[in-house]
């Protein structure tokens, strides 16, 4: 059992900016952390570097096609690199952060653009406008391509209800900015963002930041959590005090720095809990879609594999909890004395992993159309919510 990010997939991770502003390479989706066995990771990561090398390409078919065939190989640099660095750490080797590309085409371009990115604040420019000298959130749709993609204006619940939330918020932070600079300017709800988090409340603060000009608002992102959806396994089941305490001890324990993402915390909102995060544009996440030409070619993905099979590594052999043993020597034990046949089955495994998503959704395309997001099931009067909850839950399909 060891800290599971609990969805171990190729665009869930990214840079995060620290306080001393440099960038690190981390995890940056908690959603389904927990204590977990290491196996669901693996695999995790396995099928997607499998499925990240027949996605690669889209715009060039001789290109994709060589990536699919070095599938295996792509899957394999990422569970050696794991294997090694596990039994290296279990050795008693540094658990360092993730600072820099090294020479992998994929993460130099995310970490340029990172930096590129750092001073300009252009999620400012993406979801707001000045007017009158003080800033203001977009409402409508963001994306004609994405006609789901919008901002949405708050009832009155919510709107109410927000101070408290970032107050609460504020106090999970390791070095809290004054209360100032989270004074509310703006306030949204945003519609059709996220894959397993789609169906979330999910709210865009626009506050204050570090002083009233309005060329350093800050815009926070406020995310419904829920309880993580993980393997099955053996008692105890439960591990954390909470939702909240889950995700934020996760984030403390998996970054590489302590304060990577300075202003990442969680908080609790109209009964339900929130994780609380800055929305920024310097801020990168590993995409599917920008794998084509240098960074698409089997060298670079299987090089973007062995990374992220080394930052997954690290983060399993950090303790869970303050004062907690590494499970380093316990997750070598588990793998076998031969690690090279452990990788080799765990890449096998991965190939097939990421066939059977490549059958499959098409089939869920399917029925997502005949029976809709619910996949065919009608909601009882029993399941409906709180007037406030159902005034903020408005615009999701049936109001759920």
């Amino acid at each position: 059992m060891v800290l599971s990010i609990g969805d171990a997939h190729v665009e869930n991770f990214g840079t995060l900016r620290a306080a001393d502003g440099s960038f690190g390479l981390e995890s940056n989706d908690f959603d389904s952390a927990d204590r977990d066995p290491y196996l669901w990771d693996v695999r995790r990561l396995s099928t997607a570097m499998a499925l990240a090398a027949r996605l690669s390409n889209a715009d060039d078919e001789a290109a994709n096609q060589a990536a699919t065939a070095a599938a295996k190989n792509i899957a394999l640099a990422a569970i050696k690199a794991y294997a090694q660095s596990m039994a290296a750490f279990a050795d008693g080797a540094p658990r360092e952060r993730v600072s820099g590309p090294g020479e992998n085409a994929v993460l130099d371009d995310l970490f340029t653009k990172s930096e590129e990115a750092a001073g300009s604040h252009g999620e400012l420019s993406d979801f707001t406008v000045v007017a009158s000298g003080r800033r203001r959130l977009l409402r409508g749709s963001l994306d004609p391509e994405d006609p789901t993609s919008q901002l949405l204006d708050l009832p009155d619940a919510c709107r109410n209800a927000l101070p408290g939330t970032l107050e609460g918020y504020r106090g999970t932070l390791q070095s809290p900015p004054p209360a100032s600079f989270f004074e509310i300017l703006d306030a949204a709800r945003e519609m059709g963002s996220g894959v397993a988090s789609f169906p979330r409340v999910r709210l865009l603060v626009l506050v204050q930041g570090p002083s009233p000009a309005p060329e350093d608002d800050v815009i926070l992102e406020v995310k419904e959590l829920s309880d993580a959806i993980g393997p099955a396994h053996a008692p105890p089941d439960v591990s954390f005090d909470s939702v909240q305490s889950r995700v934020r001890l996760a984030t403390l324990a998996a970054w590489g720095a302590k304060d990577a993402a300075p202003l990442w915390g969680v908080s609790e909102m109209l009964g339900f809990p929130v994780q609380v995060r800055v929305e920024s544009a310097a801020q990168r996440t590993i995409r599917i879609r920008k794998l084509s030409g240098d960074r698409g070619t089997p060298e670079a993905l299987a090089g973007l594999g062995a990374t992220l099979g080394k930052l997954l590594a690290r983060v399993h052999a950090s303790p869970i909890l303050q004062g907690d043993p590494s499970p380093a020597a316990d997750v070598v034990a588990a793998m076998g004395a031969d690690l090279e046949v452990f990788a080799e089955e765990q890449a096998e495994a991965g190939v097939s992993g990421a066939e059977r998503v490549m059958d499959d959704y098409p089939l869920f395309q399917a029925a997502l159309e005949v029976l809709g997001p619910t996949m065919g099931i009608l909601p009882e009067e029993a399941d409906a919510p709180a007037p406030e909850l159902s005034a903020l839950y408005n615009g999701l399909p049936g109001g759920q």
